[in-house]
């Protein structure tokens, strides 16, 4: 099948960019699409400083069965007004939302946005590929967990997903799906020309009351090996990136593996600056000094 995945912006219009990194939900999706022989085109409309019609112009010459749409909160109307336009040029197509604002929302988005025909709930990977065969096969949705969508007016929501517990054994996302090259940029100096975006944990077993990583991830912490993710890391630098950016929600929660990390990265001499974010509580001196390249 033929399928687009886009990163939606949350304002109006031309827009000056709000993507400093590739998105790895619609990365890792398309990867995985990929692999399944499936036809799979990604859009960071943030990046692209692309209007609503531009946005929509573009999905549609492509002519995709499914459009798989990825907002925040901020980015929610824009989503609903790229959806509401999709659905009346081509009412074929199968519109389905995911991320955290369409899981912690998901069967208000569908009494609200007639347009939107599924919602993806939590980790998307396992649960969007079933939902793409079935739609091609024409099965029936209710077995495949973590969905929720109408069945003859009526919203149905299925229980939801396990999550991936064993982080190694997805693919490193094919960054060649990317139409664009990132840069980063401090005031207006680009500082590196060549950045991308690795995710190395999902979750955080804290519930902070500013994030909404607690409802999304429920306070479930999965890691990547060390080895695991300095493979990804040696990859990248031998494609030429220059900088990478950990998005993970707590990337020193575990002090021995970020060391491990460090250690690794010096060993095969990979020459690629990299940001993470933690806590100042889980840092000590001996973590720090081993991050410091």
């Amino acid at each position: 099948m033929k399928i687009v995945l886009v990163n939606v912006a949350s304002k109006f219009g031309p827009i000056k960019s709000e993507s400093a990194w590739p998105l790895l939900g619609i990365l890792y999706l398309g990867t995985l699409l990929k692999q399944k022989s499936h036809e799979a085109y990604l859009f960071d409309q943030a990046a692209e400083n692309a209007s609503i019609k531009s946005t929509v112009s573009w999905i549609l010459k492509k002519n995709p069965e499914i459009v798989g749409l990825s907002a925040l909160t901020s980015s929610g109307v824009m989503a609903s007004k790229i959806s509401e336009l999709l659905k009346e040029q081509n009412p074929n197509i199968k519109i389905v939302w995911g991320g955290i604002h369409a899981t912690l929302n998901n069967k208000r988005i569908l009494s609200k946005y007639h347009s939107v025909d599924f919602i993806v709930k939590k980790e998307g990977e396992q649960t969007f590929l079933e939902l793409v065969e079935s739609i091609e096969k024409d099965e029936n949705f209710k077995n495949i967990k973590g969905i929720t969508f109408r069945n003859n007016g009526k919203i149905i929501s299925t229980s939801d997903r396990p999550f991936i517990k064993d982080l190694d054994t997805l693919p490193f996302p094919d960054r060649s799906l990317l139409r664009l090259k990132y840069n980063s940029e401090i005031n207006g100096i680009i500082i590196s020309e060549n950045i991308t975006s690795v995710l190395s944990s999902r979750g955080c077993p804290f519930s902070c009351s500013f994030c909404s990583c607690s409802s999304f991830a429920e306070r479930f912490w999965r890691s990547r090996s060390p080895e695991n993710v300095v493979d990804e890391l040696e990859l990248l630098m031998n494609q030429g990136y220059e900088q990478v950016v950990f998005v993970d929600d707590n990337f020193t929660l575990n002090q021995k593996r970020v060391i491990k990390i460090c250690k690794l990265i010096k060993e095969r001499k990979i020459n690629i600056d990299w940001f993470c974010e933690g806590r100042v509580d889980q840092s000590s001196f001996e973590m720090l000094k081993n991050m410091k390249y």
